[in-house]
């Protein structure tokens, strides 16, 4: 067979046998996978697992594929009878949406965030006429987007940003499995354009002609908050602790926690650090990410994650009536709330929250 393969379970060596249409059978050792076309030549011994790889791409029936839309402008629903013909009698529909470089660049900037033409009636026909169907939202994009029906009309969104020359075997071992995926929104996702202020309004703060800008700031309700992702598996968040409950204005506070991985599946997990200062006596962010960091967790393990709070990250503007902010922040003495999950708190509720009492104000030049 196949030379051994990384693997840091069976069961992910069972998968990557599945994906390849070479091989048949998979046998995992001492984290190492061997894809085998047959059975032959077996052993047995302790801590060897082998078995017959089932439903793997060559078994398992045939990709079909119709564009849906003649461009990204996606004009008209000339072709939708193409793609309604290619999804029947699937397992499974794929539809991918998005944007290109001609919809967005630097220097172009988008007016609209909803999905071009019809795009979106796209997804709603497919749904009309395969309701039992399984529809997967693949997105291609670069900026925030406001998906309106398609939200409600997929069973699951996969969002690939614009994924580069790699990205078709990213998406395809998220698809089938072989891979949990584990990526954050890097941005708020609105409901509409109208959620947005006007273009060139730069109030961060909410006002008569602003809901606010960015998570730090927005008083709406966003389809998919900053933060926010899923995946194959579950974590569990317990133990939270911290360096110090009166830490000095200079001081970095490292505040630890245990996440267990709770689910079925090996995975990552973005471990998210944030903040609020309810007894700030300036105008502050709602909510602010402090910290995060990405971390593998093998299936029913633990591990201990340390993140840290530097004095940056909780220093507020006392004055905002010039153009250089450096001397005018500083690190305010008093109650400093600390949320620990999945996402942010106020939309994450397996998150864990503590709290310290900075004990005293600096100007933050001087830390």
């Amino acid at each position: 067979g196949e030379g051994g393969l990384s693997s840091p379970s069976a069961q992910d060596c069972c998968t990557q046998c599945s994906l390849d249409p070479d091989c048949s059978y998979y046998t995992w050792y001492k984290n190492s996978c061997y894809k085998k076309r047959s059975n032959a030549g077996q052993i047995t011994s302790q801590g060897r697992i082998s078995g017959k790889c089932l439903g793997h791409p060559a078994q398992s029936g045939k990709v079909h594929f119709a564009s849906g839309c003649r461009t990204i402008e996606c004009p008209d629903n000339f072709e939708f009878d193409a793609a309604i013909s290619a999804a029947e009698n699937a397992e499974a529909i794929i539809v991918v949406l998005g944007l290109d470089q001609i919809q967005e660049s630097e220097g172009h900037d988008r007016s609209v965030i909803e999905l071009p033409g019809e795009q979106t009636k796209l997804l709603s026909t497919l749904r009309k006429a395969y309701q039992s169907t399984p529809i997967v939202l693949v997105l291609v994009h670069g900026g925030t987007l406001a998906l309106g029906q398609a939200a409600d009309d997929a069973d699951a969104i996969l969002d690939a940003w614009y994924p580069g020359q790699e990205g078709a075997y990213g998406l395809v071992d998220v698809l089938f499995g072989k891979r949990s995926p584990a990526g954050r929104a890097s941005v708020t996702y609105y409901t509409s354009t109208s959620e947005l202020a006007a273009p060139g309004t730069m109030d961060l703060y909410p006002s008569q002609s602003s809901k606010g800008l960015t998570y730090r700031h927005y008083k709406g309700k966003p389809l998919f908050p900053f933060g926010y992702g899923l995946s194959y598996t579950n974590f569990q968040y317990s133990d939270i602790k911290v360096n110090s409950a009166t830490p000095k204005a200079c001081d970095d506070i490292k505040v630890t926690v245990t996440v267990t991985n709770t689910g079925k599946m090996d995975g990552d997990e973005v471990v998210q650090l944030y903040v609020k200062q309810p007894e700030a006596s300036v105008p502050v962010p709602q909510v602010r990410l402090a910290d995060f960091d990405r971390v593998f967790i093998a299936m029913n393990k633990s591990v201990s994650v340390e993140l840290t709070i530097r004095p940056e990250f909780h220093s507020v503007i006392t004055d905002n009536s010039g153009d250089v902010y450096m001397d005018k922040q500083a690190v305010e003495k008093g109650k400093l709330e600390i949320y620990v999950g999945g996402g942010q708190p106020d939309y994450y509720e397996a998150h864990l929250m503590t709290s310290v009492q900075v004990q005293n104000t600096q100007t933050l030049s001087t830390c």
